[in-house]
């Protein structure tokens, strides 16, 4: 039996739902439904979704992006990330998820896709500390 990751199931969901004419929608969603109970996948549902609608953001350019910062963001601090993520990544839309999380000390974590920019001051901390053991 053929396993599928998350990911794959997406993939297979996006295709279909990109020819949403198609009268068979319904037997096409039915049937993926059924491989997921046969493949016993059905748990990764959650997961298959997360994965369609970031396929979705993708095509419409959009990405989804978590900051987290030790205090909360200026409004000046937070155009300037977004102005150099747009350089970055060549997305049209950012959907902004602030996160405040004390223990970063300072700076910022960015996260988006599968990447993570750890600009934080306990990263840099902990950084400064192993190279210094390792004398």
């Amino acid at each position: 039996m053929a396993r599928f990751s998350a990911k794959q199931y997406a993939q297979a969901m996006m295709a279909v739902f990109d020819d949403d004419q198609s009268p068979e929608i319904k037997i096409v969603a039915a049937n993926f439904w059924q491989l997921l109970k046969k493949n016993n996948d059905s748990a990764k549902l959650p997961a298959i979704l997360q994965r369609l609608q970031l396929l979705q953001n993708q095509e419409q350019g959009i990405l989804p992006v978590k900051i987290a910062s030790a205090a909360p963001l200026s409004d000046e601090a937070q155009t300037w990330l977004t102005t150099k993520l747009q350089h970055q990544t060549k997305a049209k839309t950012f959907v902004i998820e602030k996160v405040v999380e004390p223990e970063l000390l300072g700076g910022v974590v960015i996260s988006y896709q599968d990447k993570v920019l750890d600009g934080s001051l306990a990263y840099h901390l902990q950084q400064l500390k192993q190279q210094l053991v390792t004398l």
